[in-house]
C-alpha cells in the first residue's frame, strides 16, 4: 500500500474540502487547501455526510455551535458582483474578470471574515492532531471571491 504525502485541492465544494482535510489528516499527510462553496456547508449539516461543524474542540469550546456554524457558511458564500455597465467596452478579457466583482463592499468583506473563521476552525482540527497550520489568501485576491489558502503540515 502507498503512503500519501500530501494533498492538493483547488476549490473543493463544501463539504469536499472537510473530506480532503480528514483523508489528509487520517494519512498524516500535508495539504494545500482552497476551498469554495461555503454555502454548501449549511445545507450538508444533519445530511448524509460524516462531518461534524464545527471541526475543532476549540471552536466547540469557544461556544460555536452547528447552527452558528451553518450562519457563518451561509455569510461565507455571499459576493458582490458589480454591474457589467462598469465594465468598459475595451476591457481584456483579464480586466473584465477583475472588474465583475466588488471585493472592497462591506458584505465581501463581512464574506471573507466568515470564509476565514470557517477555515481557521478547519485548520484547528488538524493542529489538534498536530499539524502546523498556515491560512493565506491568494496573491491576487481578486482573482475569485474565494481567495483562501488552507495549508498544514
Amino acid at each position: 500500500q502507498r503512503r500519501v504525502h500530501g494533498g492538493l485541492a483547488l476549490h473543493p465544494c463544501g463539504p469536499a474540502a472537510d473530506a480532503v482535510l480528514a483523508k489528509c489528516v487520517a494519512a498524516r499527510a500535508a495539504y494545500v487547501v482552497a476551498p469554495c462553496c461555503y454555502g454548501k456547508l449549511a445545507a450538508s449539516v444533519g445530511a448524509e455526510h460524516q462531518i461534524a461543524f464545527p471541526r475543532s474542540t476549540r471552536a466547540r469550546a469557544a461556544g460555536l455551535d452547528a447552527a452558528a456554524h451553518a450562519a457563518l457558511a451561509a455569510a461565507a458564500d455571499f459576493s458582490q458582483p458589480l454591474s457589467s455597465a462598469t465594465v468598459p467596452a475595451t476591457a481584456t478579457e483579464e480586466d473584465e474578470l477583475k472588474a465583475t466583482w466588488d471585493f472592497e463592499c462591506e458584505s465581501a468583506c463581512t464574506a471573507a471574515r466568515c470564509m476565514a473563521a470557517i477555515n481557521w476552525d478547519r485548520n484547528e482540527a488538524a493542529v489538534e492532531h498536530g499539524y502546523t497550520v498556515q491560512l493565506l489568501n491568494m496573491f491576487d485576491r481578486q482573482c475569485t471571491p474565494k481567495h483562501q489558502i488552507m495549508v498544514g503540515w
